[in-house]
């Protein structure tokens, strides 16, 4: 029996080829675009609660600059925050703003900071691998004031624009 001839072959051929399609459209989307939901507000406005955003899983520390966003894991929680001092600054949080090398950061789209945690009027060097990450809402997030720097290590992911 010729199988191009059968009746369930005629039948099911078009939904073969849709489920391929799109087996192949999603793996395409996980493999290049790596999609990722953003759960919370601590980088708004830049980036709200419920907001599916492209990211890479490819980069260099070479390749990561200040204002980059990444998603880094720490104490088994994903957190979604945007690089403030990279490797070997100093940065310091001082009457709510924010200093890197001792100079103020030129961050004034941002609110003042109520809280500097582990670097409020004490400066902290970061090592040759930690970054110092915060969220856009400066009040309302938890992030390395709190969490201690991160390490290239701790980096899953470097969202697109």
């Amino acid at each position: 029996m010729n199988i191009k001839n059968n009746k369930y072959f005629k039948v099911a051929l078009p939904y073969l080829i849709s489920i391929s399609i799109a087996i192949l459209i999603y793996g395409v989307m996980v493999y290049f675009f790596h999609p990722v939901f953003i759960s919370g507000h601590s980088m708004e406005p830049t980036l709200q609660d419920g907001k599916l955003v492209s990211t890479s899983t490819n980069f260099s520390p070479q390749e990561l600059q200040r204002g980059d966003i990444i998603i880094f894991k720490k104490n088994h929680i994903k957190y979604v925050k945007r690089i403030i001092a990279l490797p070997g600054e100093t940065i310091l949080i001082k009457d709510g703003n924010v200093f890197i090398n001792g100079n103020p950061l030129d961050d004034f789209t941002f609110d003042s900071i109520e809280d500097g945690g582990i670097v409020e009027d004490s400066s902290l060097t970061l090592n040759s691998d930690e970054y110092f990450c915060l969220g856009d809402n400066r009040n309302a997030s938890e992030d390395c004031r709190n969490l201690g720097p991160v390490t290239f290590d701790e980096i899953k992911n470097k969202v697109n624009y």
